[in-house]
């Protein structure tokens, strides 16, 4: 993830864009959430095919067969136990994920002087005070 932000940070420099670190702090806040989603679907794609959420798939889909009374075909039945089962294996997956992304974030430490500094929030700031000056001196 820094490579990918480093990456457009350093494309932005190169073509003169570096004039205004609000500009380069805000590529960079860019670049690493373009990054986290990309890495986010990555994991999802992952989890689903993890035992707990093909289990659920599987229940989810032996249930909606049983249900093809409800369709006019069999084929409109499979079609639609498919696409419940897919929706369930889909919500294991992202409560796979937030669970672990929690249990990670409770794992870590709370030192704030160990922090990165948040770039992007102190560039807004500044941006903030330059459009309006006159409402921080009050």
């Amino acid at each position: 993830m820094r490579t990918a932000v480093d990456q457009a940070v350093a494309a932005l420099l190169a073509d003169g864009g570096g004039e205004f670190a609000e500009l380069v702090a805000l590529a960079a806040r860019l670049a690493a959430e373009l990054q986290l989603g990309v890495l986010r679907q990555r994991a999802i794609n992952w989890l689903a095919h993890q035992p707990s959420p093909q289990a659920e798939y599987e229940r989810v889909f032996a249930t909606e067969v049983r249900r093809s009374h409800l369709h006019d075909s069999h084929v409109d039945s499979r079609e639609a136990a498919e696409e419940a089962a897919q929706k369930a294996r889909s919500k294991a997956a992202y409560a796979l994920l937030d669970n672990r992304l929690r249990t990670l974030r409770t794992a870590q430490p709370t030192d704030e002087t160990d922090a990165e500094p948040n770039w992007y929030a102190q560039a807004a700031a500044r941006v903030r005070a330059l459009i309006h000056p006159a409402s921080s001196a009050c």
